[in-house]
């Protein structure tokens, strides 16, 4: 049914808009009838705070994950980059902390987090779903998004399944109106890469990464970024997402005008 829409959609529509280059490049590939009516159009999201929360750094570098996790997208990496930096140097996890915040773990993350060193398990703190809070009346919502600007450091998992290259995770848009750190891992998506080094972050490139030189690479970097928080903090980027639903809307008027 997914392809015969698709078949439609690129058969008559004057204007068809994919969301990354490389799913507009492999549906072009499927209907080489739709020639020039394909667009790309950056989704991003509304900007969540008119003005932004202050930034404290706690006693601990908090490497903050949200959103749901798969089979394809766990934490495993992370997980074993954890175990690495524990196995350098043992105290270095009494600094860092990890905190989930979501739904349930996948299996593949629940099953390798049960076997893990406790002293390294202890530094994984599960936060679970964010609710509604009846005696503030703050939504779950507003409250994960504060949760993000107080972050230290968000983690960013794009997967590892061949549909990565065709998409990129709603949550980057959200991460970056937060101007915090973010390290990502992104899996055959040049893309997503090309955004997330030019807004000034970090990436691992995981298209061509064993599990385990994934979890060596996030080892360094996080490493690296613990000194810097422990030297001088690790500032706020300073700098506004350009992926808004308004600049969505106005790319999707520039295509309408320049229809004949």
């Amino acid at each position: 049914m997914q392809a015969r829409v698709e078949q439609l959609i690129c058969t008559h529509a004057d204007v068809a808009v994919w969301f990354t280059n490389q799913a507009l490049a492999s549906a072009q590939a499927r209907n080489p009838q739709l020639g020039q009516r394909g667009r790309v159009m950056l989704p991003g999201v509304d900007k969540p705070f008119d003005v932004l929360p202050p930034y404290t750094p706690g006693p601990k570098m908090v490497v903050g994950h949200f959103g749901s996790l798969s089979a394809t997208r766990n934490l495993t990496p992370m997980f074993k980059a954890m175990e690495l930096l524990h196995a350098e140097n043992p105290g270095i996890l009494n600094k860092l902390v990890l905190h989930i915040t979501g739904g349930p773990l996948d299996e593949v993350s629940a099953n390798y987090l049960q076997g893990m060193n406790p002293e390294v398990r202890q530094a994984v703190q599960h936060l679970g779903r964010i609710e509604f809070d009846p005696t503030s009346g703050i939504s779950g919502r507003e409250q994960i998004l504060r949760r993000m600007r107080a972050t230290d450091l968000l983690l960013l998992l794009h997967g590892q399944e061949p549909i990565c290259a065709e998409y990129m995770p709603s949550k980057m848009y959200e991460y970056l109106w937060m101007q915090r750190p973010i390290l990502a891992t992104v899996h055959h998506n040049p893309q997503m890469n090309d955004i997330l080094i030019d807004m000034g972050h970090r990436v691992v490139n995981t298209s061509h990464q064993t599990v385990d030189e994934t979890a060596q690479a996030l080892a360094s970097h996080l490493q690296e970024l613990l000194a810097q928080w422990a030297e001088c903090g690790l500032d706020d980027s300073g700098r506004e997402s350009p992926y808004t639903t308004a600049a969505s809307v106005q790319q999707i008027l520039s295509f309408v005008g320049e229809l004949p």
